[in-house]
């Protein structure tokens, strides 16, 4: 989404979903002033942000909603990537992302004043007008009075080709797409959480656009589930008692489930979608594999200086948490595989963590012959599984493509995949017998 000055939030003094219990009531839109970009937030503005209760949002991450791509899918998993796109991270201000969601949704004019986008070029740091020793700027931050400040500079980057496109190019762009998604939060736009009654292609849609698509009775239902929410989390913030909040949360699961039942994942495949946000596997495993890799080769590295040393026993525990983490992995990638209905390498972060996978188990298959082949493994999965994390791939999951609708081109595809792992790991052990066999010769000759 392309910010512009037209598109400026005019935010109300109440939030969106409450604005729009009072157009229905009363008609009228009430606007304030725009926010300047220099407010900063009170201490107790800075106390009701961090009161969203956790347990309160995980459950609202539990509800369901219609991604851009038809899948249904938790909240939760649309907000892990609003946050991860947005701060690079899983949390800020010691908050999870589920409750950095709450937050965007229901105080938005307060989220605005705080600093959570990502930037590190200093010329975008420059055109922001923040400090260059900053990480982060706020959403005020983008305008300065009606003038959208990254529009210009936009426009170039957008008309260059993705081979011309520099390292600014790319990081505003990207800056750009994390704005577009914190301004559908702030708006409500991302909320596609109302199943279309009798809709041919099963859409949902979002509160602003029940108003005008759903009939009188259908739209009060509407209003009261949304009241009911925004009241409790008041109630919470306020009082602590989050028991209206969560009852609110539950009826809209039911209404969901009254309206959209045909197109609603199975609960367990919801849950293990759940399971598999939150423990965040595969971006784990990199530090594990990365420190098991090291210690397995300290402990051969000590054998090899002193062969006196036996090393039998002490190889034995390494290499078995070595195999539970490869255990782990093959896990998520079976979590992933199930949530998704198709096999996980449908795009290039799935061909990563896929070729990792193949990796590990080249290293596992053949470390009773090298020991070495286990410590090259762990290392060189962890450094793929590290490549993976960065900002170049997105982690979401995603349909399966046309072309890869077909049981034989699909296992090709695996099968051809899984062997870059292998011949990866291969090169790897080949370079390491090159430089072992210099530095023998250079020995000789010496």
């Amino acid at each position: 989404m392309v910010l512009t000055k037209k598109s400026r939030l005019h935010l109300n003094p109440t939030p969106f979903l409450f604005s729009l219990l009072l157009l229905i009531f009363t008609a009228v839109c009430t606007t304030i002033s725009p926010l300047h970009a220099n407010e900063k937030l009170t201490d107790k503005e800075m106390a009701s942000i961090k009161s969203i209760d956790a347990d309160y949002a995980e459950h609202f991450g539990s509800v369901l909603l219609q991604g851009r791509d038809g899948r249904i899918q938790p909240i939760d998993t649309a907000a892990l990537a609003l946050m991860k796109k947005v701060t690079g991270e899983r949390s800020i201000f010691g908050l999870s992302y589920n409750q950095v969601f709450v937050g965007l949704i229901s105080e938005p004019e307060l989220w605005q004043k705080l600093p959570m986008i990502r930037v590190k070029h200093p010329k975008l740091k420059e055109l922001l007008g923040i400090l260059e020793s900053d990480e982060y700027f706020t959403f005020n931050d983008i305008y300065d009075g009606q003038r959208y400040k990254l529009d210009t500079p936009a426009r170039i980057a957008r008309s260059k080709t993705k081979s011309a496109q520099d390292a600014f190019d790319t990081e505003l762009l990207s800056i750009e797409e994390a704005l577009g998604l914190l301004y559908n939060a702030y708006s409500g736009e991302s909320l596609n959480i109302f199943p279309i009654k009798g809709d041919p292609s099963n859409a949902w849609t979002t509160p602003s656009k029940a108003m005008k698509m759903f009939s009188r009775g259908e739209w009060e239902i509407v209003i009261e589930l949304l009241e009911n929410n925004y009241y409790g989390v008041k109630d919470g913030v306020k009082n602590g008692d989050w028991m209206r909040a969560n009852d609110a949360v539950e009826a809209i699961k039911a209404y969901q489930q009254k309206n959209g039942a045909a197109i609603i994942p199975p609960k367990s495949k919801v849950n293990t979608e759940l399971l598999y946000n939150k423990y965040n596997i595969f971006e784990r495993l990199i530090g594990i594999y990365l420190v098991l890799g090291m210690v397995l080769f300290a402990i051969v590295f000590a054998s090899l200086v002193n062969p006196s040393l036996n090393m039998t026993e002490v190889l034995k525990k390494p290499l078995a948490l070595l195999w539970l983490a490869f255990a782990a992995q093959t896990a998520a990638l079976g979590m992933r595989w199930y949530i998704s209905g198709h096999a996980p390498w449908s795009n290039s972060y799935e061909t990563m963590i896929y070729i990792s996978w193949a990796v590990m188990l080249a290293g596992i298959v053949f470390a009773n012959r090298s020991k070495v082949t286990a410590i090259s493994a762990a290392v060189f999965a962890s450094v793929i599984l590290y490549a993976a994390s960065l900002d170049w791939f997105s982690p979401q999951i995603t349909q399966l493509p046309p072309i890869l609708k077909s049981f034989w081109f699909t296992l090709h595809v695996s099968v051809i995949t899984a062997s870059y792992g292998f011949f990866g790991l291969c090169a790897l052990l080949g370079g390491f017998i090159l430089i072992f066999l210099m530095i023998l010769l250079m020995v000789i000759l010496d």
